[in-house]
This record gives structure tokens, sequence and C-alpha cells, in this order.
């Protein structure tokens, strides 16, 4: 496996660094000369390898997990020599340069170069070497080895003629002892098992070539996490993301990650993908963690969860992460995918439910430490960078967008444009979604709650035989107008500080945990009595209205002369509104009073009362003054309903936090929108009313300080107290239910699991 580019640490360097290439002696036969060049240096030589025919093609089941492991023996160091072969350009010289694990190159070295001279390789030297690597795998270090040997006489020199040029290879000893010769060209392995007898000289040929070489030095490396990303990985574990990490390699260094990244490493935390031959027991003989998916699957639907719930998967290739994430979705869970845009993860970001896939630039180099520390933001000057261009090439960018396809987002990570963290931008994209759903669901709760308000005006006019509180054309404007704008206004309501610290609910658990009856109740408690009292006021204004209208009758009767004909008219009207009380209105006995007045009015107006229809219900509100009485109290009760529902809006800027924690002014949207809504409709009632009383003004049209107090001033604070109140219940179970889904999310104790 090549050195990993990107974000390396060379946190441990043995033996000196190999020399200029314009230093090097001429060699010579008695020792082996030293090398005339590396792949780290600049424009010196060529590169050659052998190429190989056949490629891998993905299958399903256990041939796709079979693929996958083809040419999984070039890319992993603990089995391979990495070889590749470089001319001098001065006087046309081979040097060949191997790279693997100490392991295999220290047997392979009878030299060593100490940065002026080559020295004899000794056994006590290799036993130091040794001891060397086991103190960095201790640290979760990776060692690699690199070595060379010079390529003089006319046989060696045949062997690299018969490999192709510009490639790596790697010369592999499979497990039945033949030799196989893997090709890695531009980063891609294809495998190919040297059948034919020449192919197979060849690669004896090769072999044996890794022979006889000079060590040039040993370095611990690793993969380091960047300095935030122990916070965003934390950030998300406490918004109940479960933060799972695939790793291709074993367990130490999968776990050595984690510790990297922050995750939890004791026990219950990880698990082979790739079923292992001995399980983990505990006392009762019980299987604990399986390993590989076909265990995995089995133990999820016969055991336990705990194979979800863990951080850490190792030995993943992409066929496991795919079945991996099958698994996780058949279990009701939501999974999104980070992958790399350059790496075969077009599968596994098809399986998905939402996959973001990163362009990785290359990692600029600080001049000064030459690479060996992650340049931090603002301490290098950009002309103190080495930036390679190599993820800016155009088949680079093809590459990524083919395997980007099924991803719902792209992004591009830099280390020295901004430094765009990519977890970064992903958690506030998770913010502002469940901002997005918090607002999207206060706005469909306000709106159903208006409507059943205005539902229940509905069903009371009808239940209670009462004159209609609103018409059609107020039930429309209210329900198509005002209300829309009323709930789209929530829409920018601010996300709350503790949104990214609560646990969502699965769908599984929605009608469970959520308690839907629950939720019905506490809402309608915040919006139904508001119906209540908008019926109330729209009683007493009328009531009020139409008694003033008796009182002028009867005046206007003992002032008539008689003989007239009015007075035959006024008292036929007064004797049907007699006794003229509240009970009028439960009783039944207005929709007589009411025809009565209006017969006089027309009669006032010269028309037939042949033509006039006394039942209230198929007239409306007739003409004159009572049509004048029945639209005031329309138009007074219009307008406490848009009072209570603007009032009950800012009760809906958070579901769980009060009033007096958020403000009015969090939304000012809402609070425009408020204003603008009010003064809209207090205008065209002002009209409406005006246009059904004549024109004439008196003082009885306007309601009274009463009035104005109870139902403009105290209902309004009312009714946002008991919609707080309802809000506090639902608080409480809120913070219980967060407690529950806290204490299932951060556990991992399962049926087997150690006591």
């Amino acid at each position: 496996q090549p050195l990993p580019r990107g974000n390396v640490d060379v946190d441990a360097v043995a033996v000196t660094s190999s020399p200029s290439p314009r230093s090097v002696p001429t060699p010579s036969p008695e020792r082996p000369s030293k090398p005339a060049s590396s792949p780290a240096m600049e424009g010196e030589g060529d590169t050659d390898t052998v190429a190989s025919t056949k490629t891998a093609r993905p299958g399903n089941g256990a041939d796709s997990e079979a693929a996958g492991r083809i040419g999984q023996g070039a890319t992993n160091l603990s089995q391979t020599v990495m070889t590749w072969l470089v001319q001098d350009g001065r006087d046309g010289s081979y040097q060949m340069f191997c790279k693997a694990k100490p392991k295999r190159l220290l047997p392979r070295c009878s030299h060593y170069f100490d940065g002026r001279r080559v020295r004899r390789l000794c056994e006590e030297d290799r036993q130091a070497l040794m001891r060397l690597v086991l103190q960095w795998k201790s640290s979760g270090l990776a060692a690699v080895a690199f070595s060379y040997r010079p390529l003089a006489s006319e046989p060696e020199l045949d062997v690299a003629a018969q490999l192709a040029r510009h490639n790596i290879f790697c010369a592999t000893e499979r497990p039945d002892g033949s030799l196989e010769v893997d090709e890695v060209r531009s980063g891609a392995v294809t495998a190919e098992a040297l059948h034919s007898e020449d192919s197979r000289a060849l690669a004896c040929a090769v072999t044996a070539l890794q022979n006889q070489q000079i060590m040039i030095g040993m370095a611990g490396v690793k993969l380091p996490a960047s300095v935030q990303m122990a916070s965003y990985a934390e950030a998300l574990q406490t918004a109940g993301i479960r933060f799972q990490v695939y790793c291709a390699e074993g367990d130490k260094r999968t776990r050595t990650l984690g510790s990297q990244l922050g995750l939890e490493t004791g026990w219950n935390c990880l698990i082979s993908l790739e079923a292992k031959v001995t399980e983990v027991r505990n006392m009762m003989g019980q299987v604990v963690l399986p390993s590989g998916i076909s265990n995995i699957r089995k133990h999820v639907k016969d055991v336990d969860n705990v194979p979800l719930l863990v951080s850490l998967y190792s030995k993943a290739t992409p066929w496991r992460v795919k079945q991996m994430l099958s698994i996780l979705q058949e279990n009701k869970e939501i999974v999104t995918c980070v992958g790399s845009a350059l790496r075969p993860n077009f599968e596994t970001f098809r399986q998905a439910n939402i996959s973001v896939s990163i362009l990785v630039d290359a990692v600029p180099q600080c001049r000064r430490c030459l690479g060996r520390r992650e340049p931090r933001p603002g301490l290098q000057e950009d002309h103190d960078l080495l930036v390679a261009r190599t993820v800016s090439q155009a088949e680079f960018q093809l590459s990524a967008d083919l395997t980007s396809l099924p991803c719902a987002l792209q992004a591009r990570h830099s280390y020295c444009n901004g430094e765009q963290r990519t977890l970064g931008v992903l958690f506030n994209a998770i913010k502002e979604a469940r901002r997005c759903v918090d607002c999207i669901l206060m706005v469909l709760l306000h709106y159903v709650c208006g409507a059943a308000e205005m539902a229940v005006i509905v069903a009371l006019h009808v239940i209670l035989c009462l004159p209609a509180p609103m018409d059609g054309a107020h039930i429309q404007s209210m329900l198509f107008i005002t209300l829309p704008i009323v709930s789209i206004a929530l829409l920018f309501n601010p996300a709350s500080p503790k949104l990214m610290t609560e646990l969502p609910l699965k769908k599984a658990d929605e009608r469970t945990l959520a308690q839907p009856n629950r939720l019905v109740g506490l809402y309608a408690i915040r919006c139904l009595p508001s119906a209540f009292a908008v019926i109330l006021a729209f009683l007493f204004d009328l009531h009020r209205m139409v008694g003033w209208q008796v009182e002028q009758l009867r005046s206007q009767a003992a002032a008539a002369t008689a003989g007239s004909p009015a007075p035959a008219a006024m008292a036929f009207a007064l004797g049907q509104c007699s006794d003229f009380e509240w009970t009028f209105w439960l009783a039944g006995r207005w929709p007589r009073c009411i025809a009565a007045l209006d017969s006089l009015s027309a009669s006032a107006r010269g028309e037939p009362l042949e033509s006039i229809d006394v039942n209230p219900f198929v007239h409306g509100v007739g003409a004159g003054d009572i049509s004048c009485a029945i639209v005031h109290a329309q138009q007074w009760g219009a307008m406490l309903f848009i009072i209570y529902e603007v009032a009950l809006a800012f009760t809906f800027l958070d579901r769980y936090d009060s009033l007096a924690t958020r403000g009015p002014a969090s939304n000012k949207v809402l609070c425009g929108v408020a204003s603008l809504v009010l003064l809209v409709h207090a205008a065209v009632g002002c009209l409406v009313v005006s246009h059904a009383c004549g024109g004439r003004w008196h003082d009885v049209m306007m309601p009274t300080w009463g009035m104005w107090l109870s139902s403009v001033v105290a209902w309004p604070l009312v009714a946002v107290v008991v919609s707080e109140c309802a809000k506090r219940r639902d608080r409480r179970y809120h913070i219980h239910l967060q407690k529950t889904l806290r204490v299932l999310f951060n556990t991992r104790l399962g049926m087997w699991s150690p006591k």
C-alpha cells in the first residue's frame, strides 16, 4: 500500500536520509552503489513495471466479496513488496527501489546506507530495528521500510527491459507458493496471476532482484485526525447522530484511528466486518460481538441491536460497507454516508439514504518542515506552502463527478483556501435542516389550530342555532389568505440554542413515544377556548346593537301619532321583540324578532311585505338597521379572531421554549406580518360596516371600553397564558423523553454483554 497522500504526520524516522542525486559516486564492482535518485526527487529517470491484463468485476454476495479481495495483496504492505525502477539520465544506469513492511524488507537487505557510505547490516542491527518497530506499533504508528539496489549485470538489466515503463509493480507470493505480479497504475490496482511459464520465470526473476538490497531507512507514519475532527464527532454524537467509521485496516489500527477521532474505544466499540476464526465470548459462552456480515445480520435479528450501536468497523471493503448500510436501513436507521470522491464508493453512495462526496485536495507542504506537520490556518503565508495541482486535473474532476452521481451533495476540501471543514459544513446543514423541520411543523400546527378554531365557531353556530358569526366571505378569506400568511411567517423562526443537543425520534417510535393523542389534546387546549371567546363577543355586540334598535323602536312608537300606518308595523315588531334579553339567542326566539325588524325596515323603504322572506336562515341578514347590526357584530367577531390568532402565533415561535425565553422580537418577519394583517383587516372591516350602515355613524357602533378591555386586552393575555401552560406540560414530557432517548443512544449493553 503506498504511503497515504494527504494529512500524514511522520513522527519517527530511523536511519538517515538519502544523498543528493548530484553527489552520487560511481558504483564500484566491489560493493553496491548508493542510490541515484528516489521517487521524492523531481524529474530524475523513468519508472518501469510489469503490466497485467485482467481486472476484477464486482458481483453480488460472496462473489463480490471475493472480487473485492482481488489485488488486495498488491495494496497490503504486510503481504507484498512494492518495487519501481529508476534510470539515471546522466549515465543510463538503473536503480531498483523497494517499499514494504520492515519484517519483509529487512531479511532482503544485506547492507544499509548511513548517509555517507554503505555499511554491512548485521543481525544485531536487524534486532534493534525490529524493537524500534514494536515501539512504533505500540504508539499507533505504521512502520514502512525503504531500500534500493543497483542493477549492473546483464541478466538484471534484461529483467528490467522486460517490464513496462512508467508504472509501479508488486511481486507477491500466493498461499499456494506460486508467484503473482500485480500492477499499480495511477493508484488503481489490477491483479493478474502469471500462469504461463515465461510469466512465472519473470516473476521469479523479479523476486530474485529483491535480494541483497541496501537499507535506506524506515519511517513511522500515521493518519492523524484534523485539529477540529474530535469536536465535530462529539457534536454529532450530542445531536443524536451516531458517528461511525468504516476502516479497511485491522482492529488495532481502527481502534487507534477511533481514539484520535475522540470516539469510544473501550468494550463493545469495534466490530470486524470480516468473519473471524475465533469469536470473543463472555463467561456464559455467548458471543458478545459478532464478526462478518452474515453473523451480524443474524445477531441483530435473533439477539440484540448492539452491532448497530458501535462506532468503529474494521476490515471494511466497499462491498461489506454496502451490506452493513443495508442492515442499518433494515432496522429503520437513516444513513448519511460521507466518503471520498476518488475511491470506489459509487455503490456505497447509492446504498445510503443521503450521500456526500468529498474531493480532497493535496495537503500543502510547508517549506520549513517539508510536510511533516499539517499547516494550521493563519500561521503560514501563501508563499510558504507547496500545493500540488494533481486533483485539479480534468481526469480527476471527471472521476469525482462520476463517482458522485448518487450523492446529494458534493464538497471540496481545501487546506489552504479558507480551511473549509466538510464535517463542519455538514453539521451546519443538519442544524439548518432541523430548524426548517421545526418551523414547518409550527406552521402546520398553527394553521390547523386556526382552522380548528374556525370549525368550532361554525359548529357552535349550527348546534346552538345562533346567527352566523361569520359569513362565507369571512371564512374563505380567513382560511385561504389571513391564516396562511400569518402561519408562513413562522418559517423565519430562529433556531433554538438546544436544537443540536436534542435526539430525534425514529419513525418506528413516533406512535408510541411521541403520544399523538396527548399532543392533540394539548393543542386543543391552546386554541379552542378562543373560539368560545369569539362567539361570546359576537353575541354580546349583536345583543347590544339589536337592543339599542329595539329601544329606539319603542321610543318612536311612543312618539308616533294615532292612525298612521307606522305604529301598526312597529307594534308587530315590538310584540315579536318583547322582553328582549340574552335568553332570546339561546332559547331560539331571536329569528322572529329579527324577521319582524327586517319587515319593518322594508316597509319603511316602501317595499311590499309579500316580497320579504321572514325566514332568517334563507334570507340572511335582511336590510336596513338590522343588517347594520349583524354586519357590525360579524366584523367585530372576525377582528377578534384575527387578534387571537396573531397572539397565539407568538406562542408558536418554538415548540418547547416559552415566549418569555424567546421574545416576540426574535421573529421580526412575524411582527411585521402581524401588524400589517391587523391594520388591513381593521380598515376593510370599517369599510364594510360603513357600507352596510349606509354611511351613517352612531356612538353605539363604537364598542364600549369594557368590550375593549375584556376582548382585546384581557382575553389575548389569558389565551397566551393558557398556551404557555400547555407548552410547559409538553416541555416536561419532552425533557423526560430526551433523557430516555439519551440513555438508549449511549448504551451498548446487549443481551450477552459482559457485566
